[in-house]
């Protein structure tokens, strides 16, 4: 069996297991650092969350009779180089940030990866002190208002980033990307442009033409560390009405930051909630960030690139779907995404201003 480091506690070459069946009483006390383990019980994650890979939870039982909870998280290698690097890229931020970001994410025990491309990363399992948000739900605005606090010290820290040792900065080619998505917006088109409203359909029509627009400019907003999957799913909740707890960091990247941005304010408030609060939201992100940041980022700069950003989510969305006809277990999620409509609301609000700031 190949090897590698762990992230932590443990061997310094510790034996990654392929499995649930792999994760023994005498493996976790050699490898991890647990010790007196009396018995280790394996249940099925809470919910399907979509990670890459096999996911598990340990019920990790001492001799004194306590109880350590762990979230094993498997990568299978058959499912790709890109699964891989996003298993990597997990494994770095847990290394790397997550400890001095500030950021509350759960303790990793251990993380590793083999030239074959089997992984394992071992998690504080969060499900027994809080609550996952509702994926197909809203985010009430005080809740929306500390999730961007919390996106404030990762972007703050790591701000217009030429990239990192650990995490480099993608290279990306405006019109390869363009050439990329003709038969992806086409697909999507044949599969669910009856569904979208009009006014979105006249944005698919310049995407068109002009995705490649859209490329360039995203490149002029901000890089920085984004968690790139903030879902209402990732974003754990407490008793203590604290700061969320951020998890699976599987798509984490040096990207624009009104990634991150667009998908929080596009996707997680009501339509009705984000058109009364959006400025003073994206005014309270701008607030938080160093003042180093601020004031080579002027407020009336982020208000631009988060328009950019919300045209740019619904092409992830148009990506998503166009390979999906929503049927069977896929379903809710197309019905939540185009019912709902928040995204497709929050792009028409500012589509005349983009094509205004476009000229």
């Amino acid at each position: 069996m190949s090897t590698t480091s762990p992230l932590s506690a443990g061997s310094a070459s510790a034996p990654i297991p392929r499995g649930p069946q792999d994760l023994t009483r005498e493996w976790l006390e050699l490898h991890v650092g647990l010790e007196e383990i009396a018995s280790v019980r394996v249940w099925p994650p809470v919910e399907d969350q979509g990670f890459t890979g096999t996911v598990v939870r340990l019920q990790v039982t001492r001799k004194n009779g306590e109880d350590t909870w762990l979230f094993a998280k498997f990568f299978d290698p058959t499912r790709g180089t890109l699964g891989r690097q996003h298993h990597v890229n997990e494994l770095a931020f847990h290394r790397e940030l997550a400890e001095r970001s500030g950021l509350r994410v759960p303790r990793a025990w251990h993380g590793s990866v083999d030239d074959e491309g089997h992984g394992l990363l071992l998690l504080d399992d969060l499900t027994q002190r809080t609550r996952s948000g509702d994926v197909f739900g809203s985010s009430s605005l005080t809740d929306t208002e500390q999730l961007l606090d919390e996106l404030a010290k990762l972007h703050g820290a790591t701000f217009d980033s030429s990239g990192l040792s650990w995490l480099p900065r993608p290279t990306i080619d405006a019109a390869e990307q363009a050439v990329a998505f003709e038969p992806i917006l086409a697909a999507f088109r044949e599969r669910h442009d009856r569904r979208c409203p009009s006014g979105i359909q006249a944005v698919l029509d310049w995407l068109a033409t002009s995705y490649e627009t859209l490329v360039e400019r995203m490149l002029k907003v901000p890089f920085a560390v984004v968690h790139g999957d903030l879902n209402l799913g990732n974003v754990l909740r407490d008793e203590d009405d604290g700061p969320p707890w951020l998890v699976d960091w599987q798509l984490v990247a040096v990207l624009p930051l009104a990634i991150d941005l667009s998908l929080v304010l596009g996707e997680h408030l009501l339509t009705e909630h984000r058109r009364r609060s959006e400025r003073e939201l994206l005014s309270r992100y701008h607030s938080r960030l160093p003042e180093a940041c601020r004031d080579r980022y002027p407020p009336e700069r982020l208000v631009d690139d988060y328009r950019w950003g919300l045209l740019f989510r619904l092409t992830v969305q148009v990506r998503f779907w166009s390979e999906r006809a929503g049927t069977g277990p896929q379903r809710r999620w197309l019905e939540h995404f185009m019912s709902e409509g928040r995204l497709f609301a929050a792009v028409q609000d500012h589509w005349e201003s983009l094509l205004q700031s476009n000229d």
